[in-house]
């Protein structure tokens, strides 16, 4: 059995969802809207990751439950890696063995447990970066040049009123077509409770059969915990369409650690 990134969402529900069409053109001007800098800015000391700093490294480690259209759920044991803003690493626990993705900027691989590796395009690594460590998608955000942030105004999503910010990375290359597909699969909308500036929410767009065509995807981030003085989600759920697709739970969250850059490089297991 092979088992790609953790957060992949299941094809069997794609053909329920409405797909979007994607810009095919790359943005010439990048916009760096201040009502949306100030947003992230106090998100960022809501979290605490201005007094305590933005984490370097996160390690976690929890259980990951699925759950197919039947309404049944598996669970696995799940480890999260992050080093910088950038690079992350997801590993399943799976009967056959240690299942694992790897994201890393604009290149992704998935390894299965024999440690055969098959590379992610681009249009398979939505979801399997930062979008559920908001901490660090918000740092990224904030502080890139490269990455356009704009205040898109208020959102009402389960009845509740929400600040909502659009982010779209660029610059991964100057190939247009290249260009186009990284920012196609790549953008993704932060919301914000508008008393505790927290991201409660992340919405991202998964592009399983063609980047031009995408598939929202919801995430709801809750059980914010301190872990040296950063508040951090201890609970993820995430939906496509009003359907659940997993859960993951986190028992234990460490922040700073010593972690290799080998660890996100293809062919690494542990």
């Amino acid at each position: 059995m092979r088992v790609g990134l953790a957060a992949m969402v299941p094809l069997f529900l794609l053909s329920s969802v409405f797909a979007q069409t994607s810009s095919t053109l790359p943005i010439t001007t990048i916009e760096r809207d201040p009502q949306a800098l100030a947003i992230l800015q106090q998100s960022l000391t809501a979290q605490g990751a201005t007094a305590n700093g933005v984490p370097s490294s996160i390690v976690a480690t929890g259980t990951y439950t699925q759950y197919a259209g039947d309404g049944s759920a598996v669970s696995y044991a799940v480890k999260l890696e992050a080093l910088g803003t950038d690079k992350f690493r997801r590993s399943l626990s799976l009967a056959d063995g240690t299942h694992t993705g790897i994201a890393r900027g604009g290149a992704g691989w998935s390894l299965s447990a024999s440690g055969s590796a098959d590379g992610l395009s681009l249009s398979r690594l939505a979801g399997n970066r930062h979008e559920d460590l908001p901490v660090l998608a918000i740092a990224q955000a904030f502080n890139s040049a490269n990455v356009q942030v704009v205040a898109a105004g208020i959102a009402t999503i389960g009845g509740t009123s929400l600040l909502q910010v659009s982010v779209q990375p660029t610059g991964l290359s100057a190939d247009p077509r290249l260009e186009a597909a990284f920012e196609a699969t790549s953008n993704y909308e932060l919301y914000f409770d508008p008393q505790t500036y927290l991201p409660v929410h992340v919405r991202y767009y998964v592009h399983p059969t063609d980047w031009r065509l995408a598939f929202p995807v919801d995430l709801v981030l809750s059980d914010f915990r301190a872990v040296s003085g950063v508040l951090l989600p201890f609970s993820v759920a995430r939906s496509m369409n009003g359907q659940q697709l997993s859960t993951t739970q986190w028992q234990s969250i460490s922040l700073n650690l010593s972690i290799p850059d080998s660890d996100f490089n293809v062919g690494v297991t542990q």
